[in-house]
């Protein structure tokens, strides 16, 4: 599934991004500036993975393009990443990815399904 965005009435955010079978090749899920302020994964897969997202909104390569952020979530399970004042300020647009090992050079996909929830302004 592609992103999926839509516009939430709520205090923290104004945009959810969804997105129900992320792997490792790259999202281009918003494009313009971005403030990151919670991150959900739900990795179903029986291995850990690492969710990576880059400022922008095109000419990412994974494993060969730094990530900004790197999130971590165990197996068979789900993890959220909370900051009220704001994970990450993106510039550009946020891209994203999920692969099984960390750093720049992870480029292996998820063995089972993982999704994403984002809230950003």
């Amino acid at each position: 599934m592609a992103a999926n965005i839509q516009v939430i009435p709520a205090n923290l955010t104004d945009y959810l991004l969804e997105d129900t079978s992320v792997n490792g090749t790259v999202v281009y899920g918003v494009s313009g500036a971005a403030t990151m302020y919670q991150v959900r994964i739900n990795n179903t897969s029986g291995a850990a993975v690492f969710l990576k997202f880059w400022d922008a909104t095109g000419g990412v390569t994974v494993g060969t393009t730094d990530p900004v952020i790197v999130l971590k979530c165990p197996a068979s399970s789900a993890r959220t990443y909370n900051c009220l004042e704001g994970m990450h300020a993106l510039g550009t647009g946020m891209a994203y990815a999920c692969v099984t090992a960390a750093g720049t050079a992870g480029t292996g996909n998820p063995a089972a399904t993982v999704d994403i929830r984002v809230q950003y302004d």
